[in-house]
C-alpha cells in the first residue's frame, strides 16, 4: 500500500483521473464476464469491455440488449458503473475519505476540482457532500415518478428496479435502459415518462456549479433578500451562459426536428400536435448526450441526422454528467469570432470580458476533438465496409460526445470498429484537455518556457 501511495503522490491529477476510469472499466468488464452476470452465455470479453466502457463513460452505446443478455446482478453492475461514471470515481472516493477522516488534503482538493471541472477555491468537502445529496434526491424523485408507470406494466419488483435504473441512467446522461431493444419508443406519447426523463437529463447535464448558484439565488429570493430580476442580473457569467445556451440549443433542436420530420410518418408524422412537440423536445434533449430515443433515429431524414452531429458534438455543460465539447466552449468561440469580425479588441459576453486563457482553452478543446474524431472516422470508414458513411460518422460523434445514439450500427461493428469506439467513448468522457495535458506533460518545464521571451512575427490567416 505504501508503494502504491508513493506512486499516486507522484502522479498528476489528470493521470489519476485517467487511471481511475480505466480501473472502473476493467473491474466492470471482469464482473460482466462472470456466469452470474449472464442469462445464458457470455457475449465475449470485447463486448463486455465495450458495455463496461459505455456504462462508465455514460455513453449508452451497446451491441446487445441489456435486458436480454444480463441477469439482475449484471444489470446492477452496469448501474453502479453508470453512477460512478456520472459522478466520477474521484468524487466518490474523496467522499469516502472525508467521511472517514473528516478532512481532505490540498492535493486531493485540486484533484477533485480537476475531476469536476471547477475552481479549486470552492469548499470541496461541502461541495462533494452536496453533489451526492442532490444527486440522490433528483434520482429518487425521478425513480418515484417513473415507477408510477412501470409498476402497472412490469409488476412491483421489476417496475421499481426499472424506474431506478432509468432514473439514474437519465440523470447521469448515460442512455442505458433495461426495457429491451426498442429503448423508450413504446412510450413516445407518455408525458410522465418523457417529461421526467427530460428534466433528469437537463438537471444532470447542466453542471454542478450551476446547481449551487441557482440554489443560493432561490434561497435569497425566498428570504426576500433580493428580487428575481436582481438575482438574474447578479448571477455569475458561467451560470448565465450555461442556462441561456442550453435553452437555445434545446429549443433550436426541437424546432429543427419538427421542421424536418413534420410529415415523416416513420418518425413523428402520424402523431398528434402535442405528441409531436413532446417527441421533438425529447429528441432535442437527448442530443445533450443522454442517448435515449422515443423515435428510430435511423428513419430520420438525412438532413436532420447531419444537423444532429453538431448538437451532439456540443453536448452539455462543464461540471455535469454530460459529454461533448461543452456549451461554454461553443459560446466562447462564437463570441470570439463575432468580436474579431466587429473589430472589437476584447471578447465581451453579457457585459463581461472573457480572458485570453478561456479562448485558448476553447480552441484547444475544439481542435483536439476534431482531430481525434477525424482520425477515428477515417479508420472506421476503412474497417466498417458494411456501414454507410453517415452511420459511421454518426456512431463516431455519438461515442466521442458520450451521447449513445446510433443509426442501428453498433451491433454491426467489427472488432476493430468496437475497439475504436471504445477509445472514443473513453476520450470523450475523461475529456480531451485531460488527455492532452497528461500526455504533453504540461507543467514539467512550463515555468521555464514562460520566462523566455521570443521575437514576435506574424503569419497570414484566411
Amino acid at each position: 500500500m505504501k508503494v502504491i501511495s508513493k506512486y499516486l503522490k507522484k502522479m498528476s491529477a489528470t493521470t489519476q483521473i485517467l487511471l481511475s476510469f480505466i480501473g472502473v472499466i476493467l473491474i466492470g468488464t471482469v464482473l460482466l464476464s462472470l456466469p452470474i452476470s449472464n442469462k445464458q452465455y457470455s457475449i465475449g470479453f470485447l463486448n463486455n469491455l465495450f458495455i463496461a466502457t459505455s456504462a462508465t463513460c455514460v455513453t449508452g452505446l451497446t451491441p446487445v440488449s441489456i435486458a436480454e443478455v444480463y441477469t439482475l446482478f449484471g444489470q446492477i453492475v452496469i448501474l453502479i458503473m453508470i453512477q460512478i461514471g456520472g459522478l466520477g470515481f474521484i468524487t466518490l472516493f474523496m467522499f469516502f475519505l472525508t467521511t472517514v477522516k473528516n478532512r481532505i488534503s490540498m492535493r486531493n482538493k485540486n484533484l477533485v476540482a480537476e475531476s469536476l471541472s471547477i475552481e479549486s477555491n470552492f469548499d470541496i468537502t461541502k461541495m462533494i457532500r452536496s453533489i451526492l445529496l442532490y444527486t440522490f434526491i433528483f434520482e429518487g424523485i425521478g425513480a418515484a415518478l417513473l415507477a408510477i408507470r412501470f409498476i402497472p406494466l412490469f409488476g412491483v419488483v421489476k417496475g421499481i428496479f426499472s424506474a431506478i435504473f432509468i432514473s439514474i441512467s437519465s440523470f447521469c446522461n448515460a442512455g442505458f435502459d433495461n426495457l429491451g431493444n426498442n429503448s423508450l419508443m413504446n412510450y413516445a406519447i407518455d408525458p410522465i415518462i418523457n417529461i421526467t426523463i427530460m428534466l433528469l437529463i437537463i438537471i444532470g447535464g447542466i453542471g454542478f456549479t450551476v446547481w449551487f448558484e441557482v440554489e443560493s439565488k432561490i434561497k435569497a429570493i425566498l428570504n426576500k433578500e433580493i428580487s428575481i430580476q436582481k438575482a438574474i442580473k447578479k448571477a455569475n457569467l458561467h451560470t448565465r451562459v450555461v442556462v441561456l445556451s442550453s435553452v437555445i440549443l434545446l429549443l433550436a433542436g426541437a424546432i429543427l426536428t419538427l421542421v424536418f420530420e413534420w410529415n415523416n410518418s416513420a418518425t413523428i408524422g402520424d402523431l398528434k400536435l402535442f405528441d409531436k412537440i413532446m417527441a421533438a423536445l425529447f429528441t432535442s434533449t437527448t442530443l445533450r448526450t443522454a442517448g435515449f430515443s422515443t423515435i428510430d433515429f435511423s428513419l430520420l431524414r438525412p438532413s436532420l441526422q447531419f444537423v444532429m452531429l453538431l448538437f451532439m458534438l456540443t453536448g452539455g455543460s462543464p461540471g455535469g454528467t454530460a459529454g461533448g465539447i461543452k456549451t461554454t466552449t461553443l459560446v466562447a468561440i462564437i463570441f470570439a469570432s463575432m468580436a474579431y469580425l466587429k473589430g472589437n479588441k476584447d471578447i465581451r459576453v453579457h457585459n463581461r470580458k472573457l480572458g485570453e486563457e478561456i479562448l485558448r482553452r476553447a480552441i484547444a478543446v475544439s481542435a483536439m476533438a476534431i482531430s481525434i474524431l477525424f482520425v477515428a472516422i477515417i479508420i472506421l470508414l476503412s474497417s466498417e465496409s458494411s456501414l454507410e458513411p453517415m452511420e459511421v460518422i454518426f456512431e463516431a460523434v455519438s461515442a466521442f460526445a458520450t451521447v449513445g445514439l446510433s443509426l442501428n450500427a453498433t451491433a454491426r461493428l467489427t472488432s476493430i470498429g468496437k475497439i475504436i469506439v471504445i477509445i472514443l467513448m473513453y476520450c470523450g468522457r475523461v475529456g480531451v484537455l485531460t488527455l492532452g495535458i497528461t500526455f504533453m506533460n504540461r507543467g514539467h518545464d512550463a515555468h521555464v518556457e514562460n520566462e523566455i521571451q521570443y521575437p514576435e512575427e506574424n503569419i497570414l490567416i484566411g
